[in-house]
């Protein structure tokens, strides 16, 4: 998965908290996973149709039985609007089966999603603000993006916006990247997101 990207800036271990976990062990996947970027000698700078979203066989095969074009043979398939509509509305779909059985199971869904709706679709053709969730817990991680504190209360203000409040949304920051003052303002920004007139 991180042979898919540019440089990698930081890498996100969840699992200290397992009995098995230790430091030298974190200390080993971490340089194991930093020595397979550069021996795949992958950069992504655009859609490169084997490794990314919705390139799938089954995908492809739908989407020629209905526009008679598999995505492939399309001279720009990264520009082309059906495409790209027809992978959103496929992950949707699926969450919204999702939804369907957790519900008639009395559970709530929820999903930790990339920031900001419109910005979401661009990067990894995900349309959350389109989903029947009950949660959606957008991970306005500032630095990620190489923005600042107030980027934070742009993503909450616009999927709220787009949202209409719909479902329930709580903002998630990387509290590793703060010190304790630029937490509080970094809260402060999120909550102040969120109580749009």
């Amino acid at each position: 998965m991180l042979n898919n990207y540019s440089d990698i800036g930081v890498l996100w271990f969840d699992g200290e908290w397992e009995e098995t976990w230790t430091h030298d062990f974190g200390k080993d996947l971490y340089n194991y996973v930093r020595d397979l970027q550069p021996k795949y000698g992958l950069m992504q700078k655009g859609e490169i149709p084997e490794f990314d979203f919705g390139y799938h066989p089954d995908a492809r095969k739908k989407f020629k039985e209905i526009y008679d074009i598999d995505p492939l043979e399309l001279k720009h398939p990264e520009l082309n609007n059906k495409w790209l509509k027809f992978r959103l509305d496929e992950v949707t779909s699926l969450v919204n089966d999702l939804v369907k059985i957790t519900h008639k199971n009395g559970t709530e869904l929820s999903a930790a999603v990339f920031p900001y709706p419109e910005m979401s679709r661009k990067m990894v053709r995900q349309d959350w603000s389109s989903c029947n969730l009950d949660i959606a817990c957008p991970m306005n991680y500032h630095h990620f993006y190489n923005k600042d504190l107030d980027w934070i209360k742009y993503s909450v203000e616009n999927g709220i916006e787009e949202t209409n409040g719909r479902f329930k949304y709580f903002s998630g920051i990387f509290v590793n990247a703060l010190t304790p003052q630029k937490l509080t303002i970094a809260i402060n920004n999120a909550i102040n997101g969120g109580q749009m007139v």
